[in-house]
């Protein structure tokens, strides 16, 4: 089986993102209470609990990838139209032929720099809804047990807020960037254009 170990860590990034964000919270917020969990002398068992957050962190992380494609995704597109713009497109990458007659790999470049953008898209995308369920989940807590917000808490929730802020920006910047050279590669191509600019 010839598996890409590059998805093991796309996919482990969101999942150890929302990991992180959640029990940083918790560590600070509860700290006695997280203490308990590792006992004096439990190397062993920080070690044991470093290996089991690793690991559960990529299919997290894929959940969080998959839920993202979907809402964003899959949801918003009429599929016939799409997948015959995709159809069309991919076509057009794969018979690409250029002009110059000192790269002959122009299709192979458009297809690389198209297949970029989509995973940059979907991977800053996962880590936005991982950051955001991470802080569901914190707020959930502190609203049932009825704690009372402190300082620390909202700068915390202050700063993941800036963070998240950044990456839907950064997410942003890059759907721009494939509607831009999609569409100008669809109006090279005398395909009708898909995306909206």
């Amino acid at each position: 089986m010839n598996f890409d170990t590059r998805y093991l860590i796309r996919w482990g990034i969101p999942g150890w993102i929302f990991i992180i964000f959640s029990s940083v919270y918790f560590l600070i917020r509860d700290f006695e209470g997280m203490k308990d969990l590792f006992p004096k002398g439990s190397g062993t068992s920080i070690v044991a609990a470093g290996a089991i957050i690793t690991v559960l962190g990529i299919p997290i992380g894929y959940l969080f990838n998959q839920i993202h494609h979907t809402v964003t995704f899959v949801w918003f597109r009429k599929w016939d139209k799409y997948f015959k713009y995709e159809t069309e497109f991919e076509n057009y990458m794969f018979t690409y032929k250029t002009l110059s007659k000192t790269d002959s790999n122009v299709g192979e470049k458009l297809q690389e720099r198209y297949r970029y953008l989509l995973s940059r898209i979907h991977e800053i995308g996962s880590i936005c809804f991982a950051i955001i369920y991470s802080q569901f989940i914190n707020i959930y807590w502190e609203y049932t047990n009825k704690i009372k917000m402190n300082n620390f808490a909202w700068v915390f929730h202050i700063i993941v807020f800036i963070v998240l802020v950044i990456m839907f920006i950064d997410r942003w910047y890059y759907k721009r960037n494939i509607e831009v050279f999609a569409n100008f590669h669809s109006e090279k191509a005398g395909i009708k254009k898909y995306y909206k600019t």
